[in-house]
């Protein structure tokens, strides 16, 4: 499993633990064009760095909306981003 969907996955459990009384110790994904499952072990230190993550992002988009700029980052997800008629180029 990529580095990106290992985070994604590690977040979606961390959310879910702290929506729901579940004590959870793996999480995963399907990916269904090749019929491939992954799994990883949620695991208190994972759990505390999601957290951690989740506190930086947050502080960092608090500062770009108090300055009004967010950095552009281009990428081939541009053209479905619903920003993109608005994004500086």
């Amino acid at each position: 499993m990529s580095r990106f969907h290992t985070i994604q996955v590690s977040i979606y459990a961390y959310m879910l633990k702290n929506k729901s009384a579940l004590d959870i110790k793996w999480a995963g994904c399907y990916y269904l064009r090749t019929g491939e499952a992954y799994y990883i072990r949620i695991t208190p230190e994972e759990l505390r760095r999601v957290r951690d993550l989740i506190s930086r992002v947050r502080s960092q988009i608090s500062r770009f909306l108090e300055d009004g700029k967010f950095p552009r980052k281009r990428s081939i997800l541009c053209k479905w981003c619903p920003f993109s008629n608005v994004c500086r180029r």
